[in-house]
């Protein structure tokens, strides 16, 4: 039995005392007294410890010390900590070891009396009548350090709020970050709006979305991405002015400054350009920092780790895409041939097959990030980045878009546009995005034909700005990971522990089946199967490990167990590994493969690419693999011969 496991069974025994002694361990809330907050408390004490008054207050338990005759309690009702004294002469010995013995750390409890300051000067209230309100059966962390497992402290929040002051506090800047935009873009004359999270296509950026699908209406939808396509269409309808905060989702990869899941300000303004848009967002976040931070100067890290001081104060320079990458990159984007730049982006560490492939606006990209973004350290706008970027913004002659991003501590914090509202030049725009996504690029935008038509019926001349909440509160925190600004960040699911029972019975429900071409010859199965197996392995939602995780050898060596689930592997043709997968389709179950496309390409581009082209059916599979159910196609399975036999 594990240490937690042995707590929560005493505290449950707790539970029977407690009722046998009298108490409730878990109180209606109707009959809670709480007269004051513990805040109110502090702000009121000279009046309350003068006048004698006696209340009610509630909270929970942070700290226990003492015992016997007189015990300290630390305890928080989520406006303030404040101090519970108990004494034996206030109280009798039978409560307070009723106290002692029934009430832990983590429990919500009610305390009666009335205040005053020990020797040493702490606010307190002498306990006259305590109560239990939750009995907790689980324990807080320990040495009230916080949590130290950083996993451990996104999938257990509330563990992380109750034990670190500093993460609690952070949460409510960030309330009071989204109140204070609110509240300056009201101020403003925006209208604030609500558009669809679940849509029949991605728009309004370059990103991949989530897939899902509608039951009843019986479609294929996807989250969205962006919410730019809806607020343009709304100021079709007349509204000078939209916004909105909103979360998006993008279906892309993600490390401590991107996340999948993430919150997003845009808002539009009506006969505006990009100039009015830049001296809004500077005087928005000038106003945050000094009214909810109370500093113009915030300390990050860069990329190397090193401390960087990032100050808001003073105008905000304003500089050129193509002038940066002349200063910080020594290349010239105007002059430069596609071979000089592509011999640049290899002197930066870039891919040889995918520079080779990629566009001239992100190869320009590229260049740009390696050696003149991550230089830029104070609120710095950067315009005119490539059109081919900015599908959706003004391109002008020089090919640049109308365009600029707020760069902060060498990072994007915003999306700024002179907003396109020519619909034959967005059609134009939008024909080639589909072209590239029929290629192969699954971030390239969808042909939106509402969209289309109401920028047909007419849009007034509009800017536009997308500010990621997530980002601009990590700064303004200084906060290295966004995950540190997020309640619930996106996180595997635990991989929990399970008992002989649980293993035995997984044993006898399911089995692993692997299917493979030998006629390709044992050297690429081989490879094959051993592709298949860190697939399986690496991304199937199951424990496949039975029991130890290792085992020792006579030197002290470990040696992994093998899988917990019994493993078929069978001798197929095509046309037979792809029925198999057509079938834990329709059973919709997880499968796996190793294909030709996988062996020939070099890149996740090329694989994305090769799948893209071809059907299921028609992939060129090597060797599939799923974990299914022990009578799944039992009938077809018992065709096949077993491999190398």
């Amino acid at each position: 039995m594990s240490r937690e496991e042995e707590i929560k069974k005493i505290r449950i025994e707790k539970i029977k005392r407690l009722e046998e002694a009298g108490y409730k361990a878990y109180v209606n809330p109707e009959k809670v007294k709480q007269d004051l907050t513990l805040f109110e408390v502090l702000e009121n004490f000279s009046d309350l410890e003068k006048n004698k008054e006696k209340k009610n207050l509630v909270g929970r338990i942070l700290v226990k010390r003492g015992a016997g005759k007189i015990s300290f309690v630390k305890f928080t009702d989520g406006t303030e900590d404040f101090q519970a004294v108990l004494k034996e002469d206030v109280l009798s010995k039978e409560k307070m070891k009723e106290f002692e013995k029934l009430f832990d750390m983590g429990d919500f409890a009610g305390f009666y009396g009335s205040f005053f300051k020990t020797e040493k000067g702490q606010e307190s209230i002498l306990v006259e009548d305590f109560s239990m309100l939750t009995k907790s059966l689980l324990p807080l962390p320990e040495k009230w350090h916080g949590l130290e497992d950083i996993e451990e402290k996104y999938r257990k929040r509330y563990l992380d709020l109750i034990s670190d002051k500093n993460s609690y506090n952070r949460f409510i800047l960030r309330a009071k970050v989204i109140k204070k935009i609110k509240e300056f873009l009201d101020s403003e004359n925006f209208l604030e709006v609500e558009t669809p999270i679940l849509q029949n296509q991605a728009s309004g950026t370059l990103a991949e979305a989530f897939k899902t699908f509608h039951k009843d209406l019986g479609i294929d939808m996807v989250l969205r991405i962006a919410l730019e396509a809806e607020h343009k269409i709304l100021m079709a309808g007349g509204y000078p002015g939209v916004y909105e905060i909103g979360k998006n989702f993008r279906n892309e990869g993600s490390d401590p400054t991107h996340i999948q899941e993430f919150t997003m300000l845009e808002w539009y303004r009506a006969y505006r350009g990009l100039s009015y848009n830049m001296d809004l967002t500077e005087k928005m976040l000038k106003e945050i920092a000094k009214e909810i931070f109370g500093k113009t100067n915030f300390t990050l890290k860069n990329e190397k780790g090193e401390k960087i001081e990032i100050d808001f104060a003073g105008d905000w320079p304003r500089k050129n895409f193509n002038d940066l990458v002349l200063e910080h990159g020594k290349t010239d984007l105007t002059s430069a041939s596609r071979e000089e730049k592509e011999k640049k982006a290899l002197e930066l560490g870039g891919d040889k097959n995918e520079i080779s492939k990629i566009s001239d606006g992100n190869l320009a990209d590229f260049i740009y990030k390696k050696t003149a973004r991550k230089k830029i350290i104070n609120p710095t706008y950067v315009l005119n980045y490539p059109a081919s970027l900015k599908p959706l913004a003004i391109e002008k002659k020089d090919g640049t878009a109308e365009v600029c991003q707020l760069v902060v501590g060498g990072a994007e914090i915003t999306n700024q546009y002179g907003e396109l509202v020519n619909p034959l030049k967005q059609r134009e725009v939008l024909e080639r995005q589909a072209e590239a996504k029929e290629g192969g690029d699954l971030e390239a935008m969808d042909m939106n034909e509402d969209f289309l038509t109401a920028m047909e019926h007419g849009m007034p001349p509009m800017t536009g700005t997308g500010i990621g909440i997530d980002r601009l509160v990590a700064i303004f925190t200084e906060q290295e990971n966004l995950r540190d600004t997020i309640f619930f960040p996106i996180l595997k699911p635990e991989k929990k522990e399970i008992s002989q029972k649980e293993a035995e019975k997984k044993y006898r429900e399911k089995k692993i089946i692997v299917i493979s071409d030998e006629s390709l010859g044992y050297g690429i199965t081989a490879n094959a199967l051993c592709q298949l197996g860190i697939s399986i392995g690496g991304f199937l939602d199951s424990n496949l490990i039975f029991g130890e995780k290792s085992f020792k050898d006579a030197d002290g060596n470990n040696h992994r167990p093998d899988g917990l689930f019994g493993m078929s592997n069978l001798s197929g043709d095509q046309k037979q590994m792809a029925y198999f997968i057509e079938k834990c389709i329709e059973a919709k179950i997880e499968f796996f493969d190793f294909s030709e496309i996988m062996r020939k390409a070099h890149t996740d581009l090329e694989m994305k690419k090769g799948y893209a082209d071809k059907k299921t059916s028609e992939v060129g599979y090597i060797a599939v693999g799923a974990l299914v159910p022990k009578d799944f196609e039992k009938e077809f399975l018992s065709k096949l011969k077993l491999f190398g036999a």
